[in-house]
């Protein structure tokens, strides 16, 4: 395995850690309240069942049934949205519903985020609820499927490599990026395939045609999301097979509008102030980027630099790693600032100004020059 290769796999580990770690809460479009009430004893049937969401759920991609004692749908149409109500879904009964127990089961895809919730809850029309509910299966929330998880963490580890090779290629290694030609092929292929691979993961959970899910806003921010990272990935390649600066800028830059793009598609969408949290949020995204994409850009430059000179590029390290202790910083804050959290080792945080990832080896090259310094924070990785 050479030092390319094991670099990126130990980023790969870190970042994925990180990220899933420090990311905004998950919220997801669960029920929040409907009429009728779960477990309501009505004395007249209703007109229509509403439910309202945390979220704001997809009406092309969302189900609701309801259903009588023996699984029968009795609804008298599709489930549709409530005019200026982007939260709430209503789904139309008959006009004679009969006295009983009925159960409505309903599985919803969030627009902020595609992520399908399920669940289901009983009323009755002069029958109380109770045992003939529970004889309709409840539906639940699929968890996460493989192809999911591991396409959005090929989509963020290969977004976090373009946007560190830009701006700690040029802030700590004066544009010289180490072996910048597999490191922005490898981050160009990792976010598109990464974005493929979570586009199908979708459409597998939400059960439609890749048709349907296009057509849907869900599909809409896929869409929108494909096209950024397209173009990230297209001006990485162009960078790769060159030497300047510029295109490493403009890579960069095409990275973060694909990290925006991705929040705006996210749970900050739905946010309370979704302008300000999609800001914090693409802030976290690239402050975290920065500090885990710098550490691969130092753990390749210190083992090329050994093999040719015998040495460590001491200099190149030591910006890198004031521009990480900023970084993580801004890691670690933003999501205090967004979720209105406490981060517990503030002044611990704070005086870590500098911080060191190197493999062992890389630390002995480096030596004493940087030992002492007691802001200096050592974290040693395998070789």
């Amino acid at each position: 395995m050479d030092r390319v290769t094991r670099a990126l796999l130990v980023f790969g580990v870190t970042a994925s850690v990180t990220l899933a770690l420090a990311g905004s809460a998950s919220a997801h479009a669960n029920l929040a309240s409907s009429d009728p009430a779960a477990n309501a004893l009505l004395d007249h049937a209703p007109a229509d069942v509403t439910m309202t969401f945390t979220e704001p759920p997809d009406p092309k991609l969302s189900i609701v049934h309801v259903l009588d004692v023996n699984g029968a749908d009795v609804e008298a149409g599709p489930v549709h949205a409530v005019p200026g109500q982007d939260d709430q879904l209503l789904s139309p009964l008959p006009d004679s519903l009969p006295d009983g127990v009925y159960t409505v089961s309903w599985r919803v895809v969030s627009e902020a985020d595609g992520h399908t919730t399920a669940g289901a809850f009983s009323f009755g029309v002069n029958v109380a609820p109770g045992e003939a509910a529970n004889r309709i299966p409840v539906p639940t929330t699929p968890p996460p499927s493989a192809l999911s998880v591991a396409g959005r963490f090929a989509l963020y580890v290969g977004l976090a490599i373009l946007f560190a090779a830009a701006l700690v290629g040029t802030l700590a290694f004066g544009g010289d990026v180490p072996a910048r030609r597999p490191l922005l092929l490898s981050g160009a292929a990792s976010a598109l395939l990464g974005t493929v691979a979570t586009l199908f993961a979708e459409r597998a959970t939400v059960g439609v045609s890749m048709g349907e899910l296009l057509s849907s806003s869900t599909g809409a921010d896929f869409i929108w999301l494909l096209g950024a990272v397209s173009v990230a990935a297209i001006a990485a390649i162009v960078a790769s097979v060159r030497s300047d600066r510029i295109s490493l800028l403009v890579t960069g830059v095409a990275a973060a509008v694909a990290m925006l793009v991705r929040a705006i598609g996210g749970h900050a969408a739905a946010a309370a102030t979704p302008a300000l949290q999609i800001g914090m949020q693409s802030l976290h995204f690239m402050a975290a980027s920065a500090w885990m994409g710098g550490l691969l850009l130092a753990s390749i430059a210190v083992r090329a630099h050994r093999d040719r000179d015998g040495g460590a590029p001491i200099d190149e390290i030591r910006r890198y790693s004031t521009l990480a202790g900023y970084a993580l910083a801004g890691a670690e804050v933003v999501p205090a600032l967004t979720e209105a959290e406490v981060v517990a080792a503030w002044d611990d945080l704070a005086d870590d100004v500098t911080l060191l990832m190197l493999t062992a080896e890389s630390r002995a090259l480096i030596g004493g020059r940087l030992e002492e310094r007691p802001e200096v924070v050592w974290v040693v990785l395998p070789s």
